[in-house]
């Protein structure tokens, strides 16, 4: 399944093309996500909470051990991360600018990256529609916007791999049928065999 997931494989691909197969290029995907994800946060922060906040979570983001970790080599999680967040403070900043519909669009379409790059953005998804069922805060017409960007990033995945392989449920079928592990096997070897970690 990791094949998929486009917003990591196309510019690790191009990184790997320009400097070669090596622990570099393989990592760098994930280091400048992080990267813009530090920049967005702290540029966002500054604007709704002051420069002294920002330069405090910049740092603590910056230590904390499962950033630094997860920044240094090659997962879905900081990509994912970086989407979310974006289309997190845009819609702050778009909820006191509703006339700017590009943002809105912007939104949709951060959120689609996201799913793209792993399902469990959908609950990022899930609570935009929430907010504009229960409580939009702007004309439920902007949140439309989102929604249709959002559509169109997924659909374009989508069709490309139907596309690619004929299969419409290909990503479904990979994401529900990867990598199966049996846990209780697995613990039961260890167990056997006097290990202390599988």
């Amino acid at each position: 399944h990791w094949t998929l997931r486009h917003t990591i494989t196309i510019p690790t691909a191009v990184f790997v093309l320009l400097l070669g197969l090596n622990e570099t290029a393989v990592s760098l995907t994930t280091i400048l996500y992080f990267l813009a994800f530090l920049g967005v946060n702290a540029w966002f922060m500054r604007e709704q909470l002051g420069g002294t906040a920002a330069a405090f979570a910049t740092a603590l983001l910056v230590v904390l051990p499962g950033f630094t970790v997860v920044a240094t080599y090659l997962n879905p999680d900081v990509p994912e991360l970086f989407f979310v967040s974006t289309a997190f403070w845009l819609f702050v900043t778009a909820r006191k600018n509703p006339e700017r519909h590009a943002i809105w669009v912007l939104i949709g379409a951060l959120l689609g990256a996201a799913f793209v790059t792993r399902q469990t953005a959908l609950a990022a998804v899930l609570f935009v529609a929430a907010l504009c069922v229960f409580r939009p805060a702007v004309p439920r017409s902007r949140y439309f916007l989102s929604g249709v960007a959002f559509l169109i990033v997924v659909a374009a995945d989508w069709t490309y791999l139907t596309a690619m392989t004929g299969d419409p449920l290909y990503r479904l079928n990979i994401d529900f049928h990867h990598g199966r592990v049996d846990r209780m096997a697995e613990a039961a070897l260890l167990a056997t065999s006097g290990g202390l970690i599988d």
